[in-house]
């Protein structure tokens, strides 16, 4: 599938995202944006994620379906992650049959941490075999990293170990990896440049200083006699257990006990949509947060060049 990348080809591209929300949407719209391809995405809403993986493979294809009465077969299906893609396949069999498809692993319920809240076990591997399965059905497997390829690819041969006597499936996975790809994912740093440009600076800082120029900048709360001052920690992720803001609120906590001013912003959706929790977790750094939650993407870009440092 190298033609997607290089070359002048310009191919008729079906996208499905059956999480269409979030970096999942930034993805799949960045891509269309600037490919020359032409990409019809077929998604699902952002919700549900784990019914979407179960599920989602059923209304995508009955999508799809329409799309090819409409406009012929595509040249390539591209799915995300969270596309069961061989059911998705078996659905479509009509319609793309000898049509070539792509599974994009932006990551993987292999190596996904467990939720804390008690679900998780036979259901997660249960999503760790539509994630094995897709593998396998795809003719092409991108990964957004050889980080994610190669965790994953160790889970996987984990997974498939601790199957029944008379069932390894592991040379399979052997055969699979020349099929392996990757592809980072596309970064649109033109909001960015233009920020810095505006505010006379190449680098994002103000010539001598340690804070950079940006509209709307907030006052500093050090200026006001209230929490402390230095450089700006930010992290900028959902609200997840996943993505580890526990552990990110010890690390600042431990720096914080050595003496050390700095000002924090914790960015991103609580996921757990619960303010109280956000309140207790952030508690032991309240005088030091200065922004907290989602920002419109305009206020996330100059937050970003506000940083000192990007967690």
């Amino acid at each position: 599938m190298s033609d997607l990348g290089t070359g002048e080809t310009r191919l008729h591209v079906v996208l499905l995202e059956p999480f269409f929300t979030g970096s999942h949407e930034v993805w799949a719209e960045g891509w269309r944006a600037n490919s020359r391809h032409d990409i019809h995405l077929v998604t699902q809403p952002g919700t549900h994620w784990r019914h979407r993986m179960m599920a989602a493979s059923v209304p995508l294809a009955e999508a799809t379906r329409a799309h090819v009465a409409t406009h012929g077969r595509p040249d390539v299906v591209v799915a995300s992650d969270m596309v069961d893609l061989a059911g998705y396949l078996g659905l479509c069999r009509p319609e793309l049959d000898g049509v070539p498809s792509v599974v994009y692993f932006h990551e993987n319920q292999l190596t996904q941490p467990t939720s804390p809240n008690g679900v998780g076990g036979l259901r997660d591997r249960h999503l760790a075999w539509t994630n094995w399965r897709s593998l396998l059905a795809a003719d092409a497997v991108w990964f957004n990293s050889a980080w994610q390829r190669d965790s994953m690819t160790d889970a996987l041969v984990d997974l498939l170990a601790a199957g029944p006597a008379g069932d390894d499936q592991r040379p399979l996975l052997e055969r699979a990896r020349s099929r392996f790809e990757v592809r980072p994912v596309g970064c649109d740093l033109a909001p960015l440049l233009d920020a810095g440009a505006g505010s006379g600076r190449v680098d994002g800082r103000v010539p001598g200083g340690s804070r950079p120029v940006a509209a709307a900048d907030p006052p500093d709360p050090a200026s006001e006699g209230g929490a402390p001052g230095g450089p700006l920690v930010l992290w900028n992720h959902r609200w997840a257990h996943d993505k580890g803001l526990d552990v990110a609120v010890a690390s600042m906590r431990s720096v914080a006990s050595q003496g050390v001013d700095f000002r924090v912003a914790v960015l991103g959706t609580d996921d757990h949509h619960d303010p109280a929790r956000g309140d207790k977790l952030l508690e032991p750094l309240a005088d030091r947060v200065v922004r907290r939650g989602w920002l419109e993407p305009g206020d996330y870009t100059r937050a970003l060049l506000e940083a000192d440092v990007v967690v």
